[in-house]
């Protein structure tokens, strides 16, 4: 990512994450197009501050993508910096992951919607290449790392809507149950992630390390699934 003009409504003063700000920059290589990024530190229950870094881009193939984010949190840095940018905001809040799958999925235009998690920064394009291919007449296509992922998912949005107007849905994974959905894994997974660096989930400062070395070339496998 390159960066471009930024802002600082506080400055860093040398603590990482401590910056409130927003700017714009731009993304090459599978994915390209402009990019409208903000930082909106949030302090953890033990006192500590940490990055909150959120962004919406806007492609120039008419690809579509939507940020799905909270009931509480402040959705005008991508409007203002991006009026095209769709920014779909959860109703309740109280619902979990599935709330902000059901809103983004019924903002959506496509027949097809790729899922994607915000804490996943080592994500692999090609992961979403192989989901694709194996998706064919099915509802869903989702990738099995020691537990099936339906945040790191394919799904046609017309098979997921229809099935979320079953209020027993309150989880991704019940909606992956309740469609006909194909499963990348073992050597399929592999053969689009070697590394698996994909299910690498970050969220706190120690989670950076691990993930760092994750990075490097000819580095063991991700572990540890978390469950949705």
């Amino acid at each position: 990512m390159r960066y471009g003009a930024a802002s600082w409504h506080r400055p860093y003063g040398g603590a990482e994450g401590l910056g409130f700000g927003q700017g714009d920059g731009s993304v090459s290589g599978e994915l390209e197009g402009a990019v409208a990024w903000a930082n909106y530190p949030r302090r953890r229950e033990d006192g500590v501050w940490t990055p909150n870094l959120r962004g919406a881009i806007t492609t120039g193939t008419g690809d579509e993508i939507l940020l799905s984010i909270r009931a509480t949190d402040e959705a005008w840095p991508f409007q203002e910096a991006v009026p095209a940018a769709r920014v779909v905001r959860d109703a309740t809040g109280d619902r979990g992951p599935i709330e902000g799958l059901e809103r983004g999925f019924a903002a959506a235009r496509g027949e097809v919607v790729l899922v994607a998690p915000c804490d996943a920064p080592l994500l692999r394009p090609a992961l979403y290449g192989g989901l694709l291919a194996s998706l064919g007449a099915h509802e869903a296509a989702v990738p099995r790392h020691e537990a099936m992922d339906p945040v790191r998912a394919v799904y046609r949005r017309a098979a997921a809507l229809r099935a979320l107007r079953d209020p027993g849905i309150v989880s991704p994974s019940a909606l992956v149950a309740h469609l006909d959905a194909v499963f990348l894994a073992g050597d399929a997974l592999r053969a689009v992630d070697p590394g698996l660096a994909s299910f690498m989930d970050v969220n706190r400062p120690e989670d950076l390390e691990p993930a760092r070395r994750l990075a490097r070339p000819g580095a063991p496998a991700a572990s540890g699934r978390r469950r949705y």
